[in-house]
C-alpha cells in the first residue's frame, strides 16, 4: 500500500468524527451559554425583586411597624405590586411563595393561592437560594430563586427555556447541512494535498541514502517553505554542521594536547599492569626522562623499594574501584640516580572507550617536603624550650605552693590563736561578771534596806564603779566579735520616733542635773518603719548622747534624723541619716581620725577629766560599718561636735497610725508574786545568794542547785515555776542539763532561761531549738530579772497601778484648813522640798515623806497622811522620773493653798 492511501484511509473518517463532534459540542456549549446568561439576567430580576421587599422591611423598622399586622400587610402588598412590574424577556416573570408551597403573588392572578408543594422541585428548594430548571403549568422554566427569611418568602423569576433556547434552535437544520458540506470539502483537499506531499518525501529519501554512503556534500533541494521543505533545509544545515564538528574536534584535540603537553604537573596513563602507554612532556622536565623512554616500561620499577609494596598493593585494587582515590605521596627515581617526592592522585578511566587504563596527575613536592623537615626541625627545638621553661614554672609554681601551704598554716595558727582568744574572753568575762552580779546585786538591795547619807554615797559609787565595769566588759566582747566576724546584725522594723523618745527619757535625769537642753528632730508627718538592728542602732546612739552628755557643760544636745530618697536605690529603700550634736568641747581636727581608733581618746588630758577607755566610738564605727552604713565627725574645739550615721539603701515599711510601744518598767521593790517555785541553777554561791534575797522580797520560794545533777533532782521533785541556768558548771554543763530536762514529759514544759556572760557560740534561735525560752545577761539587773519574770510568771497585783504618781492632795482647800497648819507649811515643809532639778538622794526624799506623814498626823489632814506614806513607798522603788512628778504635783498643790 502507497504512502498516499495510507495517508487517506485513517484520515478521512478521522475528519469526519472530529467535525461532527465540534459541531455537537458548539451546540451543547451555545446551549450552556444561553443557559447562563439566561441565568444571569434572571439573578439581575431576582435581585431587583429581593431589594424591593428589603426596603419594605426596612420601611416597617423605620416606623416601628415590624410588629404592628396591618404594617406588615400593607408592607407585603406594595412588594408584591411592584414586584409584578419586573419584566423578564417576552414570556419571563417573577412570582412569590411562601415556605407551605402557596403562591402568594403570580403575574396570572388565576394562579394566586395554588398549592405547588406536591410538585417535586418544591421540595429541592433551599434558603440559600439557587438555579433550577422546573415543570410548571406544562411548561418547562429556567427559575432563579432566592429566601427571603423575615417574611418566609420564596421568590422566584422565570424564563421558559424555549425563550432560552430559541436563537439556537431555529439554526439547527442549518448546522447540519454545513456539516455534509464541508465534508465533501475536506476529501477533496485532503486527497490533493496528500498527493503533492509524497513527492518531497521522495526527494528527502534519495538524498538521505546518499548521505549514509558517506557523500558528505549532498545537499536536497527542495524550495518550498513548508514543513518539508523546513525538513530539507535542516538536513541541509546538520551537514554543514557535522562538517564543522569534525573540524572543531581536531582543533580541540590539538588544544589539549598543547595544555597537556605544556602542563607543569605530570599526566601518566598506565594499563591495568601499570605499564605506561601516556607520558606528559613535563616528566623531563621533573624526573629528566624523555616520554617516549618511558612508553612500555612499568612504573613499578621507579618506585622507592620502601613504598615499592605498599603502593603495588594500592594499584592492584584501583583498577576495580576496591578503594576510593586519595592523594598518596612516593619517592619516584630520577634520570639522574636521585629520588624526588611526588603527590599523586589516580582517576580510575579502565571502562572508557578511548583510555582504558588509571589516569595518573603527579605534582613535585619534593621542596615543599624539605621546608616541612625544616619546619619539624624548627618545631622540635620549640617544643624543647618549652619543656625548658615548663620545668622552670613548675619549680615556681611547686615553690608558690610551699608558700601557699606556708600562708595557709599560719591563717590557721591564727584562727587557732583567735578560738583560743575567744575562749579566753568568754573564761575571763564570765569569772569578772560572776563577782561583778554580786557587787552589782547587792548593791541594788542595800539600797533599798540603807538609809544614812553616807552609806547610800559609798553604795552609789560602788554600784556606779560596777555598772562602768560591766559595760567595759560588754565594750570588750562586742570588740572582740566583731574582729571574729561572729556579731549578726537583725533587721526588724523600727520606729525612729519610739526610739528617740526612748534614748530621751534614758537620759532625762542627767539632763535636768546638767540644765541641758534635749532636742529631737524627726521627718514630718512621717509614720514610716525602717528595716534596722534596733539593739545595736540603740547602742550606738546611747554611746554618742552619752558622750555628748560628758563632754557638754551647758547649752543644747540634738538628735535628728532625716529620710531621703535615692534613684539608685532599690524599691521602697531609702537613706537614713541621723546625727547627734551638742555644743561641748569640740574636737581638733588632728584627733577626729583618731578617736574612732580602739582605746583612743582625743587626748590624755580628755581620759583623765572625763573618764572612759576609748572603746566607745571604735565598735560604734564597727557597728555602723557592719549595717552598711558610715559614722563620721566634724567638730571644732570649744564650738561643738557634730556625729552623723549614714545609712543608705535601708528598705522602709509603711505603716498606718502606729503608736510607740512604751517601755513597761517594772517597779520590782512593790511588785508581788503568789507562791511559786523558782530553781537556780549555779556553781556561784553569790549568784545564788544574790538571786535568792531578791526572788524572797517578792515572795518567791528560791531552789538552789549547784550543778546538773541537783538541778535534775531539783527539777523533777519540785517541779519549779521557772528555772533559771547557768551555761558553765562542773560535772554537767547548762546545755546538757537542759536537754536532759526536756526529754523529761513531766518537766519538759517549764521555761528555762540560759544566764550567760555574754558570748556564745549559738544564736537566739538556735538557743530556743535547745530548750530555752530566754536569756539574761550577767551581771544580771534587777529590772532585767523581773522583766523575765513577768514574762512566765503574773503577778499578784497590777504594780503600774501602785507604782503610779499619788494624786490625794486634789481634795485640799485652803478654806477648809486651819491656819495653824497653813502656819506649819510655811516652817516645816515648804523651805524642805527636795530640789527637783538637782541630783536627789533617796534618803531626802524619805525624810521629807516622814515629815509630810507627820504633819498629817498632828493636824488629822488625811490627804497629807496619804500622801506621805505614798511618797515613802514611791523612793523605795527608786523610779526617779515618778518621783519627781510627785514632787512637782505637790509644789503645785502648795502654791495651790498658800501663794508661794
Amino acid at each position: 500500500m502507497k504512502t498516499y492511501t495510507k495517508i487517506l484511509l485513517p484520515t478521512l473518517p478521522l475528519v469526519f468524527f472530529f467535525l461532527a463532534t465540534t459541531i455537537v459540542i458548539t451546540y451543547h456549549f451555545s446551549q450552556k451559554a444561553l443557559l447562563d446568561l439566561g441565568d444571569i439576567w434572571l439573578s439581575t430580576q431576582l435581585k431587583m425583586a429581593m431589594e424591593i421587599i428589603r426596603e419594605q422591611e426596612k420601611i416597617l423598622h423605620d416606623y416601628g411597624l415590624e410588629s404592628v399586622p396591618a404594617g406588615i400587610a400593607k408592607a407585603k402588598q406594595d412588594a408584591t405590586a411592584r414586584i409584578r412590574n419586573i419584566a423578564i424577556g417576552n414570556t419571563g416573570f417573577v412570582f412569590i411563595m411562601d415556605r407551605s408551597g402557596a403562591i402568594i403573588s403570580h403575574p396570572n392572578k388565576y394562579l394566586n393561592d395554588t398549592d405547588l408543594s406536591r410538585e417535586e422541585w418544591f421540595s429541592s428548594l433551599t434558603d440559600q437560594g439557587g438555579r433550577k430548571i422546573i415543570d410548571l403549568s406544562g411548561e418547562r422554566l429556567l427559575v432563579r430563586f432566592g429566601y427571603f427569611a423575615p417574611w418566609k418568602w420564596y421568590v422566584l423569576a422565570v424564563d421558559p427555556t424555549d425563550e432560552v433556547f430559541g436563537a439556537i434552535n431555529r439554526i439547527q437544520p442549518y448546522l447540519y447541512g454545513l456539516f455534509i458540506s464541508i465534508a465533501i470539502i475536506i476529501s477533496l483537499v485532503l486527497m490533493f494535498f496528500t498527493a503533492r506531499l509524497t513527492r518531497p518525501i521522495k526527494a528527502l529519501l534519495l538524498g538521505t541514502q546518499a548521505f549514509g554512503k558517506g557523500n558528505l556534500d549532498t545537499r536536497i533541494d527542495i524550495q518550498s517553505d513548508d514543513e518539508f521543505g523546513l525538513l530539507a533545509k535542516e538536513f541541509n544545515r546538520m551537514a554543514f554542521r557535522l562538517q564543522d564538528s569534525l573540524y572543531a574536534l581536531k582543533q580541540n584535540e590539538e588544544h589539549f594536547r598543547a595544555l597537556i603537553e605544556n602542563a607543569t604537573d605530570m599526566i601518566w596513563i598506565l594499563d591495568r599492569e601499570g605499564v605506561f602507554r601516556y607520558v606528559s612532556p613535563a616528566t623531563f622536565r621533573i624526573l629528566g626522562y624523555q616520554p617516549n623512554a618511558l612508553i612500555g616500561r612499568c612504573a613499578q620499577e621507579l618506585i622507592h623499594p620502601q613504598e615499592k609494596e605498599e603502593l603495588i598493593e594500592i594499584f592492584t585494587l584501583r583498577p576495580d574501584s576496591l578503594i576510593q582515590t586519595h592523594p598518596t605521596v612516593i619517592r619516584f627515581k630520577h634520570e639522574a640516580n636521585d629520588w624526588r617526592t611526588l603527590e599523586c592522585i589516580s582517576k580510575n578511566l579502565m571502562d572508557h572507550p578511548t583510555i582504558k587504563g588509571m589516569v595518573i596527575n603527579l605534582r613535585d613536592i619534593t621542596k615543599r617536603k624539605q621546608a616541612e623537615q625544616a619546619l619539624k626541625r624548627y618545631q622540635q627545638e620549640l617544643e624543647n624550650q618549652v619543656q625548658k621553661r615548663t620545668r622552670e614554672l613548675q619549680t615556681a609554681n611547686k615553690a608558690l605552693n610551699n608558700e601557699i601551704q606556708t600562708r595557709r598554716q599560719k591563717e590557721n595558727e591564727l584562727e587557732r590563736a583567735n578560738r583560743v582568744k575567744s575562749e579566753f574572753l568568754a573564761n575571763v568575762s564570765h569569772e569578772i561578771r560572776t563577782p561583778l552580779n554580786a557587787i552589782l546585786g547587792f548593791s541594788e538591795l542595800l539600797e533599798t534596806m540603807i538609809t544614812e547619807k553616807q552609806q547610800v554615797s559609798y553604795l552609789s559609787a560602788i554600784n556606779t564603779a560596777g555598772k562602768n565595769l560591766s559595760g567595759l566588759i560588754n565594750d570588750i566582747l562586742d570588740l572582740s566579735k566583731m574582729e571574729a566576724g561572729k556579731l549578726k546584725i537583725n533587721r526588724k522594723p523600727v520606729l525612729l520616733k519610739s526610739l528617740f523618745n526612748e534614748i530621751y527619757r534614758l537620759f532625762k535625769i542627767k539632763l535636768k542635773t546638767k540644765n541641758l537642753n534635749f532636742l529631737i528632730e524627726l521627718p514630718q508627718n512621717d509614720t514610716s518603719a525602717l528595716a534596722l538592728d534596733e539593739m545595736r542602732l540603740r547602742q550606738v546612739i546611747i554611746n554618742l548622747v552619752g558622750n555628748a552628755l560628758k563632754f557638754t557643760e551647758f547649752g543644747t544636745i540634738s538628735l535628728k534624723a532625716q529620710i531621703r530618697t535615692n534613684p539608685q536605690n532599690e524599691e521602697n529603700c531609702v537613706d537614713l541619716i541621723i546625727q547627734v550634736a551638742d555644743t561641748g568641747i569640740g574636737i581638733c581636727e588632728t584627733q577626729q581620725d583618731k578617736i574612732f581608733e580602739a582605746f583612743e581618746q582625743a587626748s590624755a588630758g580628755t581620759s583623765r577629766k572625763f573618764g572612759g577607755t576609748g572603746l566607745g566610738l571604735a565598735i560604734c564605727k564597727q557597728l555602723i560599718e557592719l549595717m552598711g552604713g558610715n559614722l563620721s565627725v566634724s567638730s571644732k574645739p570649744e564650738q561643738g561636735s557634730l556625729f552623723t550615721i549614714f545609712m543608705p539603701g535601708v528598705k522602709q515599711y509603711h505603716t498606718h497610725n502606729l503608736a510607740p510601744a512604751q517601755a513597761n518598767k517594772s517597779t520590782w521593790a512593790s511588785m508581788k508574786f503568789a507562791k511559786d517555785r523558782i530553781l537556780i541553777v549555779d556553781d556561784q554561791w553569790e549568784i545564788r545568794f544574790m538571786l535568792r534575797e531578791v526572788l524572797e522580797k517578792i515572795n518567791l520560794e528560791v531552789i538552789e542547785a549547784a550543778n546538773g545533777v541537783q538541778a535534775l533532782e531539783h527539777a523533777k521533785a519540785q517541779k519549779p515555776a521557772l528555772i533559771f541556768i547557768d551555761l558553765k558548771m562542773p560535772e554537767i554543763n547548762g546545755m546538757e542539763t537542759t536537754a536532759r530536762l526536756k526529754a523529761d514529759h513531766d518537766i519538759a514544759h517549764i521555761p528555762i532561761c540560759l544566764m550567760t556572760a555574754g558570748m556564745t557560740p549559738w544564736s537566739e534561735d538556735e538557743l530556743e531549738s535547745r530548750g530555752f525560752a530566754c536569756t539574761i545577761a550577767k551581771p544580771i539587773a534587777i529590772d532585767s530579772l523581773m522583766a523575765v519574770l513577768t514574762r512566765f510568771i503574773k503577778p499578784v497585783s497590777d504594780s503600774a497601778e501602785k507604782a503610779a504618781a499619788p494624786r490625794p492632795l486634789d481634795t485640799l482647800d485652803k478654806e477648809s484648813l486651819p491656819d495653824q497648819f497653813l502656819a506649819r507649811l510655811h516652817k516645816d515643809i515648804i523651805p524642805h522640798i527636795p530640789q527637783t532639778q538637782k541630783a536627789m538622794k533617796i534618803s531626802d526624799i524619805q525624810r521629807f515623806a516622814v515629815r509630810i506623814t507627820e504633819t498629817g498626823k498632828a493636824f488629822n489632814v488625811e490627804e497629807f497622811k496619804t500622801f506621805g506614806k505614798e511618797l515613802f513607798q514611791l523612793s523605795k522603788t527608786f523610779d526617779i522620773e515618778k518621783i519627781q512628778t510627785c514632787l512637782e504635783y505637790f509644789i503645785q498643790t502648795m502654791n495651790r493653798i498658800s501663794h508661794i
